[in-house]
């Protein structure tokens, strides 16, 4: 909508390079034409700055100085700005700054500034333009310091940054690089677009939150210990505050049930029988402290998994068609564009290689730990992290439509809980209601000894907000730890399911009847010595094929222990050399000949097919400073992998195994009693599957199901949980609350350790939430408590849930290595070093070379 001519006014000031404008149209309420406004303007390429203040309807264009354009005159930038605003270019035609490039945060706050800074508008302040370092400033920083830490890790890990922090008392963010080869604009539109994520996404906790309760307690307080005189209030407030429960437990009552509404309902009209309204208002306080505490801390711990498990780079080097390379954000990134990825970089989209080869870790994506060799048209997924060599990807699919998208979606709704009514969580609320019989029938028993301050005090023990606490902070540590096992957790409480079946339903699959590798010989330079052994193992552990559980049986065998060694070399993208230092030697497991060399052999005589497989099994060598110590070769046994991993399963839950094929009874009954399977059927139909285990759960069996999900829909239905080994499901569609990412079942035996920790976890937490409100209980009965004191020591107990939970999680975080943002910054910086070193030593030379032709 364009104002009327009278409804704007407009002041020149500093030569006509300052203008004001005043128009009803910037006010509050009219962010349309505000939108439109900030659109036209910022059209013009002359603006610098832009300043909105809604409250007083005005805005301030500040144009380009004369020293950054001598030549152009302030009257043409105004009349090309007059034509902007107007909606005109020069040719006539409709003009403006696309909306969904200005900052989303843009009409958040009554008074916004964006700045452009090159091509990028930002709401962002450089206050320090340095040619090493900048100093950042944005106000969402300072209200929000959670924000600042994700900002600040984030900016750290872009190319050529040596340093960035979050400032302790201004909020500004330092950061330091490298000019060599940092890139200021493609850092700004990082910082922006982390902003207008969070302002797109759901809304955080109000500062005003808690004002209505607090200014009850402040209102009670000062009627119970000033003036008494102000009881109405206080009871208008409690009364008011509790509407809606008093409501609901008059429904409930209708309805011959009582439940949390009950409960509150009593302690409300105690309240006004006694006038011990302190003691509800600390009591409704803590209830909004607890439950403001978990959404805030939950949202922080979720963020740090997802930057954690879900890596995504801040910027890629997209490569131009005149082979020229420029930093672009992810939200920038489409289909078609060239890729280029060095050491340490993050794959940001699904696609293939069209140039070069790398050494990547896939185990965020794929569900497998390891390096593997990726060459000339190989497929890559987003999320994997290039440890050696570089290539050129060609993107596929945008960065929302990956697979680690999906990975990233199933782990936010898994991690966010339901909110509950009186609780932070449906669970607590639910926890807390199976605790509403037993303490109305020990309040009634109160109330004939005690009188109602007594029956009052037995009712104010919180039972749900430690129970929320420990239930979100375990179920962020479940989802971890199926990662870290390979599998991506939909639904947390599918763990808790895995951990009670005694019966395992199992698909046939090809992938089942792999043959275990083993170390078929070892070719020693000293004869007799194993420790070559252990430190092949343990470097070893670094490969994503079968020959790292090779080398670790066969150390097992001998009885050695493996070392912790630490690596950051593992190749140069044709071959694979793991590299770590020992002591003073220098220690390297690399394959015996160059991949591609064994590739393009049996490539030749037996397909790419077999050859792939056969590089599986390539020898590895071991040197020690330079000198081969030990050659291990690997051959297949004759013995089957699967065997193992269900013994294991076993060993940490016993079941009964079922495997169903569609061979004949006579064929399943050999496979499975070859793969240790105590059950068979040889009926594959989806619907006799699904009324297979119909019958199972009938027969009272707790059943869990493995297999590809999305094919066997009524099975899953039918079980109690499943598994989906499809490594092409669709993980926002399947209907299976885990799904494996590698596509096997080996992560059953971290699965159920994972669920007997968590069970365990849960009720120690529990009986640790229920000793403080039993002693309440207690106290008020035999040792005359009052309301206060139990609301005190129930809170205490809560405090000591959530600092034990908190606490355990956090060391349970450290245990697993998902991926450390700190040790990618450091790896960067090593790499970076050796290409920083030779630019800057060939500038000085042609400084000082321009020198000596001056002299």
């Amino acid at each position: 909508m364009t104002p009327p001519a009278n409804s704007l006014a407009v002041r020149l000031d500093h030569g006509g390079r300052v203008v004001r404008v005043q128009s009803p149209w910037l006010a509050q309420g009219n962010e349309v034409a505000r939108l439109s406004f900030l659109a036209r303007v910022l059209a013009s390429g002359d603006v610098e700055r832009v300043d909105v203040d809604s409250r007083r309807a005005t805005a301030t264009i500040y144009l380009a100085s004369g020293e950054g354009d001598a030549t152009k005159p302030a009257a043409t930038m105004l009349t090309e700005l007059a034509a902007v605003v107007r909606g005109k270019s020069k040719s006539g035609q409709a003009y403006g700054v696309a909306l969904e490039s200005l900052p989303q945060d843009c009409l958040e706050r009554a008074a916004v500034t964006i700045r452009r800074y090159g091509s990028q508008l930002t709401t962002w302040e450089v206050i320090v333009d340095r040619p090493d370092s900048l100093r950042l400033r944005h106000p969402l920083i300072r209200s929000d310091r959670t924000f600042g830490g994700r900002v600040e890790r984030m900016v750290a890990t872009m190319p050529g940054v040596q340093d960035a922090r979050l400032g302790l008392w201004t909020a500004d963010t330092v950061v330091r690089f490298d000019p060599v080869l940092f890139d200021a604009s493609a850092m700004l539109a990082v910082v922006q677009t982390m902003v207008n994520e969070r302002s797109t996404g759901p809304a955080g906790a109000s500062k005003l939150e808690m004002l209505g309760t607090s200014a009850s307690l402040a209102v009670a307080a000062i009627t119970d210990f000033l003036f008494p005189a102000l009881y109405p209030l206080s009871a208008a407030l409690l009364v008011g505050t509790n509407i809606r429960t008093i409501s609901t437990a008059v429904s409930d009552l209708r309805r011959h049930r009582i439940g949390l509404a009950t409960v509150f309902t009593a302690i409300t009209i105690g309240t006004l029988s006694t006038g011990q309204f302190l003691a509800s208002g600390l009591m409704a306080w803590s209830f909004d402290f607890w439950r403001r505490r978990h959404r805030r801390d939950i949202d922080a711990e979720r963020q740090l998994l997802l930057e954690d498990a879900i890596p995504m780079p801040a910027c890629s080097r997209v490569e131009a068609i005149d082979g020229t390379n420029r930093m672009e954000v992810m939200s920038r990134i489409h289909p078609g564009d060239q890729i280029c990825l060095e050491q340490w970089d993050l794959v940001p989209a699904d696609g293939h290689t069209v140039r070069g080869s790398c050494l990547v870790d896939e185990r965020f994506v794929r569900g497998t730990s390891g390096v593997r060799t990726v060459r000339t048209g190989e497929r890559l997924l987003a999320g994997a992290m290039v440890v050696g060599g570089n290539a050129v990807l060609v993107v596929e699919e945008p960065p929302q439509r990956t697979r680690l998208a999906s990975i990233g979606r199933a782990v936010t709704a898994a991690t966010r809980s339901e909110p509950g009514r009186y609780a932070a969580t449906a669970s607590g609320d639910r926890f807390a209601s199976q605790m509403v019989a037993p303490t109305l029938a020990t309040a009634g028993l109160g109330l004939l000894t005690g009188g109602i301050p007594t029956a009052i005090a037995i009712m104010r023990p919180d039972y749900g907000s430690s129970e929320s606490v420990a239930v979100s902070l375990e179920d962020l540590d479940a989802v971890a730890c199926a990662l870290a096992a390979g599998c991506c957790l939909r639904l947390p409480a599918a763990l808790d399911r895995l951990s009670k079946i005694d019966t395992l339903v199992v698909i046939d699959d090809p992938s089942l009847f792999v043959r275990g590798l083993v170390v078929s010989r070892i070719v020693h330079r000293v004869e007799g010595d194993a420790e070559p052994l252990r430190w092949a193992a343990s470097l070893a552990r670094f490969l994503a094929d079968d020959r790292r559980s090779a080398l670790a049986q066969a150390a097992r065998e001998k009885k050695l222990v493996l070392l912790d060694l630490a690596t950051d070399q593992f190749g140069d993208g044709v071959a694979i050399a793991i590299r770590a230092r020992l002591g003073k030697r220098e220690l390297v497991l690399r394959e015996a000949e160059p991949v591609s060399q064994s590739i393009e052999r049996q490539g030749q005589r037996k397909g790419s097919q077999i050859a792939t497989h056969q590089t599986a099994e390539a020898p590895l060598v071991l040197e020690i400073d330079g000198v081969p110590a030990a050659t291990f070769e690997f051959a297949r046994s004759l013995r089957y992998a699967l065997p193992d991993v269900l013994v294991q399963a076993k060993e940490r839950q016993p079941f009964t195994a079922m495997l169903v094929s569609a061979d004949n009874e006579e064929a399943v009954a050999q496979r499975a009693q070859s793969l240790h399977f105590d059950l068979w059927r040889s009926d594959l139909n989806p619907a006799a599957v699904g009324r297979l285990i119909h019958g199972l759960r009938e027969a009272g069996r707790v059943v869990g199901f493995v297999g590809p999900c999305s094919r066997f829909a009524s099975a899953v239905a039918a079980s109690d949980v499943a598994v989906d080994v499809d490594t092409q499901c669709n993980i926002d569609t399947t209907p299976a609350g885990i799904v494996s990412l590698a596509g096997k079942i080996d992560s059953l035996p971290d699965l159920f350790a994972a669920a007997h920790r968590r069970r365990v976890r849960l009720h120690s937490v529990r009986r640790l939430a229920f000793l403080p409100n039993a002693a309440c209980v207690v106290g008020a009965l035999f040792l005359g408590f009052t309301g206060i004191v139990a609301v005190l020591i129930s809170n205490l107990g809560t405090l000591g849930v959530y600092t034990t939970t908190n606490r355990s999680h956090h060391a349970n975080s450290r245990l697993r290595w998902l991926r450390n943002r700190s040790s990618l910054v450091l790896r960067r910086r090593s790499s970076e070093a050796s290409l920083i070193h030779q630019p800057r030593l060939e500038k000085i030379a042609v400084r000082e070379n321009q020198a000596h032709q001056k002299e």
